[in-house]
């Protein structure tokens, strides 16, 4: 008995056109920024309310679930954040959608070590993304993403032509 696999449903991934499109180092350190920033223009507001008003101290524990989950879920679900969003990168599984909640997941908890402001500004995955050919960090490599220029998921998701046969 032969196991006959339907390939029809995954989109073919344009292995050469993919490593172009995560040349986009500038653009992803600038998404992290800008993502950061903008949890923390977050999070001042709701220092203020807590400082002069004690009655507003159940807005922390909303601040650090909404923290928690902004990068799994709109990845996750988008294949963007803000950042990115702006920024015109995207992150992409290997069939070239978003990488689903898991996955997203797995790239947020690595995140928190290796691009993460407040420790070594996102060194290790500075160097990670510079000396990886595919330029993803160690939460892309385990999670089996990539983060790539939105303008070449056409490029990416590009089927070769199909050669004629006689």
């Amino acid at each position: 008995m032969a196991i006959v696999i339907d390939e029809s449903n995954h989109n073919y991934i344009n292995r050469d056109a993919l490593i172009d499109a995560t040349n986009c180092i500038g653009n992803r350190y600038l998404a992290f920024w800008l993502d950061y920033a903008l949890l923390i223009l977050i999070f001042f507001p709701i220092a203020l309310f807590i400082e002069t008003d004690p009655n507003f101290a159940f807005l922390y524990p909303i601040f650090i679930l909404f923290a928690c989950l902004y990068f799994p879920v709109l990845e996750g679900i988008k294949g963007w954040t803000i950042g990115k969003y702006i920024c015109r990168i995207r992150v992409i599984n290997i069939e070239g959608n978003p990488p689903g909640l898991i996955k997203a997941t797995i790239r947020t908890l690595l995140r928190i070590g290796e691009a993460n402001p407040l420790l070594i500004g996102g060194v290790p995955a500075a160097i990670a993304v510079c000396t990886s050919r595919s330029h993803q960090r160690i939460g892309d490599k385990l999670a089996e993403t990539y983060v790539v220029k939105s303008k070449s998921l056409v490029e990416i998701l590009k089927k070769p032509p199909v050669s004629d046969v006689n």
